[in-house]
């Protein structure tokens, strides 16, 4: 039975704006929130059968508050995968990160003097590593055991080849440039272990899509992007949780307390760690936007001049469909008017002519030459062209021959 009283709401969006910072960042609080590890299989399921169902059919069951559904939705982004929909293995969620993190950095930060402690504590952060790699892989495409297994032996040699290397040279130093050895370790780990693990989309480029979603092609240019930020990311969210501890257990060494009480060592150093993880890891989540406008205006601007290329070469079919691919949309407009202005110049022309550029005002949006005969142009978008040319091009297209998105023919009412 449909709930008629809880509007209807798009669960395949995240609840908060993602184009600001405020939204992503609260969106990955609820996300990450490591107590969404404690929740039961039983209420997790159902929170997934209650926004599988809700996203099928619109409905939910009566009583279901908007405030529910929303909590479901949250349940349901922190234990199942995005693309699969399948429940994804505990240790390797976003809400584990803190917690499992927490454990490894503080004792790899405890025990970072000998070289068989920095080996274990390095193997265990790759592996933890490794796994939630291969949990949160793209759904579309499996990762093979080599994709998996080379990025894991780089990240693990190096982390450890670093560790073990600056350790002995820290061992010259203060002991508190020791204490900032594992953040090295795990900075270089990080620079190697995503791009290699990535590696096939520097290679073959990550899908670009317009503003309905469509994918419009592939950018090698925006995968080098993406993977970059993501090491930034990882980079600044280990940057707190393994620089501020060292300053505290550095003080309470020089104070005699770890000597009185060397116990309290690796509790104190987890905790702390915990404590900064907590914040600095959905703050550093949300540091770059999922989906990058800009780059979608860059790749219009790059279609925009390939298409004046085209039409150097007289390719002018070619040229059109080039431009049909542009993901502006046009604004349709609520009343008719007409306005001539200058292609060149954009000053209003009176006449047929423009007295400042001294070139035809009206252009033909499939040759791109003045228009000097029969003409149609679309009410909606203002685009048109030769008669002629335009009766040829929608008898196979239904879209604007500028690029421009516009569906002249529903618009404009021709036929």
């Amino acid at each position: 039975m449909a709930n008629n009283s809880t509007p209807r709401l798009d669960l395949s969006k995240p609840r908060y704006d993602q184009s600001v910072f405020s939204g992503r960042l609260r969106h990955f609080m609820e996300t990450a929130n490591p107590l969404n590890v404690l929740v039961p299989s039983k209420r997790l399921e159902d929170a997934a059968k209650l926004v599988t169902e809700y996203r099928l059919h619109g409905t939910a069951p009566p009583g279901t508050s908007e405030e529910q559904l929303w909590k479901a939705k949250r349940l349901y982004d922190s234990a199942y995968h995005p693309d699969t929909g399948k429940k994804m293995f505990v240790v390797g969620r976003m809400s584990a990160q803190v917690p499992m993190n927490m454990t490894i950095v503080g004792c790899m930060m405890t025990f970072h003097r000998s070289p068989g402690a920095i080996i274990f504590w390095q193997w265990v952060n790759q592996s933890f590593n490794a796994i939630v790699n291969h949990t949160n892989r793209s759904g579309g495409e499996e990762i093979s055991a080599r994709q998996l297994m080379v990025p894991y032996a780089a990240a693990t040699t190096a982390a450890t080849v670093t560790a073990l290397g600056l350790n002995e040279v820290a061992k010259r130093l203060p002991s508190l440039i020791g204490r900032f050895v594992p953040f090295a370790a795990v900075a270089a780990a990080n620079s190697i272990n995503i791009p290699l693990m990535r590696q096939k989309e520097l290679q073959a480029g990550i899908p670009i899509v317009d503003e309905s979603g469509k994918k419009v092609g592939m950018s090698k240019a925006a995968a080098k992007k993406a993977i970059t930020q993501v090491i930034l990311s990882r980079i600044f969210m280990a940057m707190p949780a393994m620089v501020i501890p060292p300053f505290i257990m550095n003080n309470l060494e020089k104070r005699g307390i770890l000597t009185r009480m060397p116990w309290i060592n690796a509790p104190t150093q987890i905790a702390l760690v915990g404590l900064c993880l907590v914040f600095a890891t959905p703050f550093c989540c949300a540091l770059f936007p999922q989906m990058d406008g800009l780059l979608a205006d860059r790749c219009n601007e790059y279609r925009r001049c390939y298409a004046n290329i085209l039409y150097g070469w007289n390719l002018l079919d070619q040229r059109a469909e080039v431009l049909k691919f542009q993901s502006s949309n046009p604004e349709t407009n609520i009343e008719i008017g007409f306005k001539n202005v200058c292609g060149h110049c954009s000053d209003p022309v009176p006449g047929p002519a423009c007295d400042n550029s001294h070139c035809f005002a009206v252009h033909c949006a499939i040759c791109n030459l003045a228009i000097r005969g029969s003409s149609t142009f679309c009410l909606a978008c203002g685009h048109g062209g030769h008669t002629r040319h335009l009766q040829e091009w929608f008898s196979q297209q239904s879209l604007c021959p500028s690029g421009c998105g516009c569906s002249c023919l529903e618009n404009s009412g021709w036929s």
